[in-house]
């Protein structure tokens, strides 16, 4: 029988050594100046019914599987230079749609990486999310205002430990 170990100090990651990006065809968009993530996947959108012989059956309403939300700074370059926005990772484009009814669908990739790690150092979440409400953020002794996204998970692609 093996021990294997889960969460040596040498396969920590830490919050500067990974990135946030968009997904965008064959593109990808980074974002520096993330501060904090949060995703989380769960059932709430599931309704249990029970069959004749009392098993358990489970339904999924709608799409959304989970709740998302991120914070990073408000920088000039999450704007786009034109309206409307085509450009789908800009803020602009975010807005503009939430404004008309419309969510837009990112495809989201957040990569960590453990330095010391002996194997395959960086891990990656891939989820596919729906901007349901955006905006900027200023509050009073913070040096730079921040501009927050939240919404809905709709679809988890991985979660994988990849060599680069």
């Amino acid at each position: 029988m093996a021990n294997i170990l889960i969460g040596d100090k040498n396969e920590r990651t830490f919050t500067y050594s990974g990135i946030f990006q968009a997904s965008v065809g064959i593109n990808t968009y980074q974002y520096k100046f993330v501060k904090e993530t949060e995703v989380f996947l769960d059932d709430q959108n599931v309704d249990l019914n029970r069959i004749d012989d009392g098993a358990p059956t489970f339904t999924r309403i709608g799409d959304e599987i989970g709740d998302f939300k991120f914070r990073m700074g408000n920088v000039v370059d999450i704007l786009d230079t034109t309206t409307p926005s085509s450009n789908t990772w800009l803020a602009s484009y975010w807005l503009e749609q939430i404004a008309q009814g419309l969510f837009p669908e990112i495809d989201f990739i957040q990569t960590f990486k453990a330095e010391k790690s002996g194997g395959s150092k960086f891990g990656r979440y891939r989820f596919k999310f729906r901007i349901k409400k955006c905006g900027p953020d200023r509050a009073e002794e913070r040096g730079i205002d921040e501009f927050n996204v939240e919404g809905k998970v709709i679809a988890f692609t991985s979660a994988l430990r990849e060599v680069s």
